[in-house]
């Protein structure tokens, strides 16, 4: 399981995903500041992470695992 939050939190190198690829199972996805919903790109640098998923293949599950204040 990867998880972004504490991948980018801990300044982690995304193509980590590369050389894990096989053991990757499922995802956790949040915003990195504050670990809430993503919500814009511009946000944060989300890129190199899907990047990253999109060369690997990935076609798992991706699950969000975030807060928010305004869920609609």
């Amino acid at each position: 399981m990867v998880d972004f939050y504490h991948l980018a939190s801990e300044q982690e190198d995304p193509a980590i995903l590369l050389r894990a690829t096989e053991h990757i199972r499922h995802l956790h996805v949040a915003n990195a500041q504050g670990r809430r919903f993503p919500r814009t790109w511009d946000e944060y640098d989300y890129a190199p992470f899907f990047a990253n998923l999109r060369k690997i293949g990935y076609d798992k599950r991706i699950s969000v695992e975030a807060s928010t204040k305004d869920f609609p």
